[in-house]
């Protein structure tokens, strides 16, 4: 066997999937657990368990953006997934910046 699975429930003889909520989304998500029922067969609980564990993490994604949004918790970089214009943007700033910091240099001119 290969180990433990992480977020696998077993409680007569049927299969969940479950991940936790973190305390300061308790709020958002209004459950301290999220629970996707995966049936009562363990092969048919085998290959629906990524995706049902995909869905749980994204409500708790989504619960995080809105927690975000509400300033009751920082956004940490790169948490959530940009879309192309988004990332166009912020390298463009990042270039920007560091265009700003090398003119300000001093030795800058001695190029």
């Amino acid at each position: 066997m290969a180990g433990k699975l992480r977020h696998w429930k077993e409680k007569g003889g049927r299969f969940y999937a479950r991940v936790a909520v973190p305390k300061p989304l308790i709020p958002y998500v209004g459950k301290s657990e999220l629970l996707e029922s995966l049936g009562g067969d363990r092969r048919a609980a085998m290959r629906k368990y990524p995706g049902a564990v995909a869905v749980l993490q994204a409500q708790i994604i989504s619960a995080e953006r809105q927690a975000a949004q509400a300033g009751a918790m920082p956004v940490q970089e790169g948490r959530f997934r940009l879309t192309p214009a988004q990332i166009a943007a912020s390298h463009y700033i990042r270039r920007l910046a560091f265009d700003d910091e090398l003119r300000n240099d001093r030795r800058y001119a001695l190029i």
